[in-house]
């Protein structure tokens, strides 16, 4: 009788001491969905793991990504800091660089090593809105270490994964349903259409996969000019994981673009 109470006791400790992880979204206004089409977004330095994880399975979802540490080396070019990345002005020199927004992922760790709990927010770099605001909580099972909690508690992928599918759920349907994201749609290089597209020699793209590979640039495929302004001539590179730059050659000397050109 007592070891049957004892159970019956465990078994309630375990049904009412149980919560899965939990999420929630900031409401967004259709009105504020419809204002932009979001392909290109950068995350914010200070995100540590989680918003690299975050970063990972965006661009599984066909979204292109700036990692922060792309994203840090911008804001030293722009003399900018990492209080000044959601002003407006800030958001306006990012999208001068072909960014639709910016994601800033902020997370805190439990007793285990795992994320605890996290937010995130996307921030429009034409408006300066909030597009998207998604929080996380971590699952937990009875006492902090039992089995039961190791079991309801979700590692940095399983996070990753929650937190990214709240975001592109805000974000992710079509125009006419009051989205701005189309991102199953393969991203075609800015500006580049048969009327602008900008005769190049081989000899010049050689320099600039040279110039990337120096950088350390993880390039893959080929860099496609897009633009002609004067005697400079401007490339877009991709890179993996998502990475994305922008290069400048004028007379055979190529270097990174600027919010000045």
């Amino acid at each position: 009788m007592k070891t049957y109470l004892l159970l019956v006791l465990i078994a309630i400790t375990l049904v009412t001491g149980c919560a899965s992880s939990k999420i929630s979204s900031l409401p967004v206004s259709a009105q504020r969905q419809q204002q932009q089409v979001v392909k290109v977004i950068a995350f914010a330095p200070g995100g540590g793991l989680l918003s690299d994880a975050v970063g990972v399975e965006l661009a599984n979802l066909g979204f292109t990504i700036i990692d922060s540490s792309t994203t840090s080396n911008m804001m030293v070019r722009m003399n900018m800091n990492e209080v000044q990345i959601s002003r407006p002005d800030s958001l306006l020199k990012f999208k001068e660089q072909g960014i639709d927004a910016i994601l800033v992922v902020r997370a805190a760790g439990g007793y285990d090593f795992q994320p605890q709990s996290a937010s995130a927010r996307m921030s429009s770099t034409q408006t300066g809105q909030v597009l998207a605001g998604v929080t996380w909580q971590n699952g937990f099972g009875g006492m902090a270490g039992s089995p039961a909690d190791r079991i309801m508690r979700k590692g940095l992928t399983d996070a990753a994964a929650e937190i990214a599918a709240a975001i592109a759920s805000r974000i992710s349907t079509s125009p006419q349903e009051s989205s701005v994201v189309q991102p199953a749609k393969p991203i075609v290089p800015l500006a580049v259409t048969t009327a602008d597209a900008v005769v190049t020699t081989d000899a010049e793209t050689a320099k600039v996969v040279q110039f990337l590979s120096d950088t350390g640039f993880p390039l893959v495929g080929q860099p496609v000019p897009f633009k002609q302004k004067g005697n400079l001539t401007f490339y877009e590179a991709r890179g993996t994981g998502g990475r994305l730059t922008q290069v400048v050659c004028e007379a055979g000397v190529c270097r990174l673009r600027t919010v000045y050109d």
